[in-house]
C-alpha cells in the first residue's frame, strides 16, 4: 500500500464519518457509543497506516512511545513526526502541507455534514 492511497483512505473515512455524524444531527438522535468508538479507532488506524508507510518511506526509525502517541495523540505526534523525518530544508513545506490535508480532511467532513443535514 502507498502512502498516497492511505491519505485517499483518510479522505473517505472523513466522508463517512461527516454523513454519520450529520445523520445523528439531523434526525435528532445521539451519537451511539459504537459509532462514536468504530469511526474513532477506524480514523486513529487510518492515520497510523499512513505513519507506518511514510516513515518507511523515509527510513525514520519510529520509537515505540511515537507509535502510541500516533495514535492516541495524532494532533500533536503527527505534527512532531514531520518534522523530526524531513530535512531541515523540507520541514516548513511538509509542515504546511500537513495542514493543508487536515483542512481539507475537516473541510470535507463540514461540508459532508452541512449536505447531508440540509437534505435531510
Amino acid at each position: 500500500m502507498k502512502v498516497r492511497q492511505v491519505l485517499i483512505a483518510l479522505l473517505l473515512g472523513f466522508f463517512v464519518a461527516g454523513i454519520g455524524d450529520a445523520y445523528f444531527a439531523a434526525t435528532h438522535v445521539r451519537e451511539p457509543g459504537w459509532w462514536v468508538i468504530s469511526s474513532t479507532i477506524t480514523l486513529s488506524l487510518i492515520i497510523f497506516a499512513w505513519y507506518y508507510f511514510d516513515s518507511e518511506l523515509h527510513a525514520f526509525k519510529r520509537s515505540k512511545w511515537l507509535n502510541i502517541a500516533v495514535v492516541g495523540l495524532a494532533f500533536l505526534a503527527v505534527p512532531y513526526y514531520i518534522f523530526r523525518s524531513r530535512e531541515k530544508g523540507q520541514r516548513a513545506k511538509a509542515l504546511l502541507k500537513l495542514v493543508g490535508f487536515a483542512a481539507l480532511c475537516f473541510g470535507l467532513q463540514a461540508v459532508v455534514g452541512l449536505t447531508v443535514a440540509a437534505v435531510g
